[in-house]
Protein backbone atom coordinates (compact mmCIF):
# COMPACT_ATOMS: atom_id res chain seq x y z
CA UNK A 1 0.00 0.00 0.00
CA UNK A 2 1.09 3.26 -0.92
CA UNK A 3 0.11 7.18 -0.16
CA UNK A 4 -1.72 8.29 -3.28
CA UNK A 5 -1.32 11.84 -4.76
CA UNK A 6 -3.75 14.31 -4.29
CA UNK A 7 -6.96 14.46 -7.13
CA UNK A 8 -7.87 17.02 -8.62
CA UNK A 9 -11.13 17.89 -6.56
CA UNK A 10 -8.87 17.51 -3.57
CA UNK A 11 -5.99 20.31 -5.18
CA UNK A 12 -9.17 22.11 -5.07
CA UNK A 13 -9.99 21.50 -1.28
CA UNK A 14 -5.96 22.13 -0.50
CA UNK A 15 -6.60 25.93 -2.30
CA UNK A 16 -9.72 26.42 0.14
CA UNK A 17 -8.41 25.32 2.95
CA UNK A 18 -5.04 27.61 2.06
CA UNK A 19 -7.43 30.69 1.77
CA UNK A 20 -9.50 30.41 4.97
CA UNK A 21 -6.68 29.16 6.86
CA UNK A 22 -4.42 32.06 6.15
CA UNK A 23 -7.41 34.80 6.70
CA UNK A 24 -8.89 33.32 9.67
CA UNK A 25 -6.50 30.69 11.23
CA UNK A 26 -8.80 27.52 11.03
CA UNK A 27 -5.78 25.40 11.92
CA UNK A 28 -6.07 26.83 15.55
CA UNK A 29 -9.23 28.41 15.77
CA UNK A 30 -10.78 26.89 19.15
CA UNK A 31 -12.05 29.39 21.57
CA UNK A 32 -13.39 26.21 24.04
CA UNK A 33 -9.67 26.76 24.84
CA UNK A 34 -7.60 28.24 27.68
CA UNK A 35 -4.66 27.61 30.04
CA UNK A 36 -6.05 24.89 31.92
CA UNK A 37 -6.81 22.80 28.73
CA UNK A 38 -5.21 19.38 27.56
CA UNK A 39 -4.09 19.08 23.71
CA UNK A 40 -3.08 15.94 21.28
CA UNK A 41 -0.91 16.96 18.42
CA UNK A 42 -0.85 13.65 16.87
CA UNK A 43 2.06 13.91 14.11
CA UNK A 44 3.84 16.76 15.48
CA UNK A 45 6.28 16.84 12.45
CA UNK A 46 8.27 20.06 13.51
CA UNK A 47 5.68 21.34 15.85
CA UNK A 48 4.44 24.40 14.51
CA UNK A 49 0.89 24.04 14.55
CA UNK A 50 1.36 22.92 18.80
CA UNK A 51 3.70 26.01 19.46
CA UNK A 52 0.83 28.44 17.45
CA UNK A 53 -1.75 26.35 19.57
CA UNK A 54 -0.10 27.14 22.40
CA UNK A 55 1.04 30.90 21.98
CA UNK A 56 -2.52 31.40 21.15
CA UNK A 57 -4.57 29.68 24.39
CA UNK A 58 -1.90 28.71 26.47
CA UNK A 59 -2.56 25.07 26.82
CA UNK A 60 -0.63 22.18 27.71
CA UNK A 61 0.60 20.19 24.40
CA UNK A 62 1.11 16.46 24.58
CA UNK A 63 3.40 15.78 20.86
CA UNK A 64 3.72 12.37 19.20
CA UNK A 65 6.33 12.32 16.84
CA UNK A 66 8.11 9.08 15.96
CA UNK A 67 10.56 10.39 13.62
CA UNK A 68 13.93 10.83 15.65
CA UNK A 69 15.22 13.82 13.41
CA UNK A 70 11.79 15.63 13.41
CA UNK A 71 11.66 14.78 17.43
CA UNK A 72 15.24 16.82 18.19
CA UNK A 73 13.54 19.39 16.34
CA UNK A 74 10.70 19.52 18.28
CA UNK A 75 12.62 19.27 21.45
CA UNK A 76 15.11 21.98 19.96
CA UNK A 77 12.17 24.25 19.38
CA UNK A 78 10.65 23.53 22.76
CA UNK A 79 12.93 22.90 25.34
CA UNK A 80 12.11 25.86 27.58
CA UNK A 81 8.88 25.60 27.40
CA UNK A 82 7.45 23.45 30.62
CA UNK A 83 4.17 22.89 28.66
CA UNK A 84 4.73 21.26 26.03
CA UNK A 85 5.94 17.66 26.14
CA UNK A 86 7.61 15.92 23.39
CA UNK A 87 7.18 12.07 23.13
CA UNK A 88 9.17 10.25 20.74
CA UNK A 89 6.70 7.64 19.11
CA UNK A 90 3.23 7.71 17.46
CA UNK A 91 -0.22 6.74 18.63
CA UNK A 92 -1.81 3.66 16.97
CA UNK A 93 -3.96 0.67 17.46
CA UNK A 94 -1.53 -1.37 19.00
CA UNK A 95 2.28 -1.45 20.43
CA UNK A 96 4.48 -2.30 17.61
CA UNK A 97 7.64 -1.09 16.02
CA UNK A 98 7.39 -0.05 12.47
CA UNK A 99 9.65 0.68 9.34
CA UNK A 100 8.68 4.31 8.78
CA UNK A 101 9.74 5.80 5.22
CA UNK A 102 11.31 9.57 6.39
CA UNK A 103 10.23 12.23 3.66
CA UNK A 104 9.54 15.45 5.46
CA UNK A 105 6.10 16.00 6.20
CA UNK A 106 4.90 13.24 4.35
CA UNK A 107 7.06 10.47 6.49
CA UNK A 108 4.43 7.59 6.58
CA UNK A 109 4.89 3.71 7.42
CA UNK A 110 3.11 2.96 4.00
CA UNK A 111 5.13 2.95 0.94
CA UNK A 112 5.09 6.53 -0.47
CA UNK A 113 3.69 7.38 -3.74
CA UNK A 114 6.56 9.48 -5.09
CA UNK A 115 9.18 7.38 -3.67
CA UNK A 116 12.23 8.89 -1.84
CA UNK A 117 13.06 9.10 1.76
CA UNK A 118 15.25 6.74 3.82
CA UNK A 119 13.81 3.91 6.17
CA UNK A 120 13.83 3.58 9.89
CA UNK A 121 12.44 1.99 12.10
CA UNK A 122 10.20 3.68 15.04
CA UNK A 123 8.06 3.03 18.47
CA UNK A 124 4.13 2.97 18.05
CA UNK A 125 2.17 3.06 21.55
CA UNK A 126 -1.69 1.60 21.18
CA UNK A 127 -3.48 5.19 21.99
CA UNK A 128 -5.90 3.71 24.48
CA UNK A 129 -3.14 2.04 26.57
CA UNK A 130 -1.19 5.21 27.05
CA UNK A 131 -4.83 7.28 27.98
CA UNK A 132 -5.38 4.80 30.56
CA UNK A 133 -1.61 5.09 32.12
CA UNK A 134 -0.82 8.52 31.67
CA UNK A 135 -4.27 10.48 32.15
CA UNK A 136 -7.18 11.40 34.21
CA UNK A 137 -8.73 13.89 32.46
CA UNK A 138 -10.51 14.56 28.96
CA UNK A 139 -8.51 15.72 26.06
CA UNK A 140 -9.89 19.46 25.24
CA UNK A 141 -8.37 18.73 21.57
CA UNK A 142 -6.46 15.75 19.26
CA UNK A 143 -5.27 16.88 16.02
CA UNK A 144 -3.97 14.13 13.68
CA UNK A 145 -2.26 14.04 11.15
CA UNK A 146 -0.25 10.97 10.44
CA UNK A 147 -0.19 9.75 6.98
CA UNK A 148 -2.71 7.07 6.75
CA UNK A 149 -2.22 5.87 10.48
CA UNK A 150 -5.33 8.28 11.46
CA UNK A 151 -7.82 5.62 10.19
CA UNK A 152 -6.56 2.29 12.89
CA UNK A 153 -6.32 5.76 15.33
CA UNK A 154 -9.96 6.22 14.85
CA UNK A 155 -11.05 2.83 14.50
CA UNK A 156 -9.35 2.14 17.91
CA UNK A 157 -10.95 5.03 19.90
CA UNK A 158 -14.36 4.31 18.32
CA UNK A 159 -14.80 0.26 19.23
CA UNK A 160 -13.17 1.34 22.75
CA UNK A 161 -15.29 4.08 23.23
CA UNK A 162 -12.67 6.34 24.17
CA UNK A 163 -13.18 8.86 21.45
CA UNK A 164 -15.56 10.52 24.00
CA UNK A 165 -13.17 11.00 26.11
CA UNK A 166 -11.77 13.60 23.31
CA UNK A 167 -13.81 17.43 23.30
CA UNK A 168 -13.07 17.90 19.49
CA UNK A 169 -10.77 16.18 16.76
CA UNK A 170 -8.91 17.79 13.81
CA UNK A 171 -8.10 15.27 11.04
CA UNK A 172 -6.45 14.77 7.88
CA UNK A 173 -7.23 11.94 6.16
CA UNK A 174 -5.38 10.18 3.66
CA UNK A 175 -5.87 8.34 0.47
CA UNK A 176 -4.14 4.95 0.65
CA UNK A 177 -3.75 2.54 -2.25
CA UNK A 178 -5.23 -1.03 -1.43
CA UNK A 179 -6.94 0.12 1.60
CA UNK A 180 -11.25 1.28 1.20
CA UNK A 181 -9.66 4.86 2.82
CA UNK A 182 -13.49 6.19 1.45
CA UNK A 183 -15.49 4.24 3.24
CA UNK A 184 -13.41 4.18 6.54
CA UNK A 185 -13.48 7.63 6.31
CA UNK A 186 -17.56 7.71 6.03
CA UNK A 187 -17.61 5.45 8.96
CA UNK A 188 -15.61 7.99 11.19
CA UNK A 189 -17.23 10.63 9.98
CA UNK A 190 -20.87 9.16 10.10
CA UNK A 191 -19.71 7.39 14.12
CA UNK A 192 -18.57 11.74 15.60
CA UNK A 193 -22.14 13.05 14.02
CA UNK A 194 -23.53 11.27 17.09
CA UNK A 195 -22.04 13.27 19.54
CA UNK A 196 -20.08 16.20 17.67
CA UNK A 197 -21.13 19.12 15.19
CA UNK A 198 -18.60 19.27 12.43
CA UNK A 199 -17.70 22.39 12.12
CA UNK A 200 -15.58 22.73 9.10
CA UNK A 201 -14.96 20.03 6.36
CA UNK A 202 -11.72 20.32 3.19
CA UNK A 203 -12.13 16.26 2.93
CA UNK A 204 -8.56 14.91 2.40
CA UNK A 205 -7.03 18.30 4.14
CA UNK A 206 -8.44 19.41 7.16
CA UNK A 207 -11.95 18.26 9.18
CA UNK A 208 -13.10 19.24 12.48
CA UNK A 209 -15.41 18.15 14.86
CA UNK A 210 -16.05 19.52 18.60
CA UNK A 211 -18.65 17.92 20.85
CA UNK A 212 -22.38 19.08 20.93
CA UNK A 213 -21.92 20.07 24.64
CA UNK A 214 -19.73 22.46 23.60
CA UNK A 215 -21.19 25.94 21.97
CA UNK A 216 -17.90 28.47 21.54
CA UNK A 217 -17.16 26.77 18.32
CA UNK A 218 -15.52 28.04 15.28
CA UNK A 219 -17.35 27.87 11.73
CA UNK A 220 -15.84 29.59 8.42
CA UNK A 221 -19.07 32.12 8.42
CA UNK A 222 -18.25 33.08 11.90
CA UNK A 223 -14.54 34.17 11.35
CA UNK A 224 -15.23 35.95 8.08
CA UNK A 225 -18.00 37.56 10.04
CA UNK A 226 -15.64 38.36 12.88
CA UNK A 227 -13.09 39.68 10.21
CA UNK A 228 -15.25 41.73 8.00
CA UNK A 229 -16.04 43.58 11.75
CA UNK A 230 -13.14 44.31 12.79
CA UNK A 231 -11.56 45.42 9.15
CA UNK A 232 -14.95 47.72 9.12
CA UNK A 233 -14.36 49.16 12.67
Amino acid sequence: MKLLSYTKEVKTQAKLWMYFDQMVHLATAYPHLDERSLVFDVGGYKGQWAIDLYSRYGSTVYIFEPVPESYEIIKTRTFRNKKIKVFNFGLYDKNIQKNITNNKESSTIFFNSDGGGNVTTIEMVDVVDFMDKNLTRPVDLVKINVEGCEYQIMNRLIKSEYEKHFDAFLIQFHRISGMLHGKFRKRTVRHLRDEYHNNFSFPYIWESWVKNSIKDYVTIDRQLSLVRGLENG
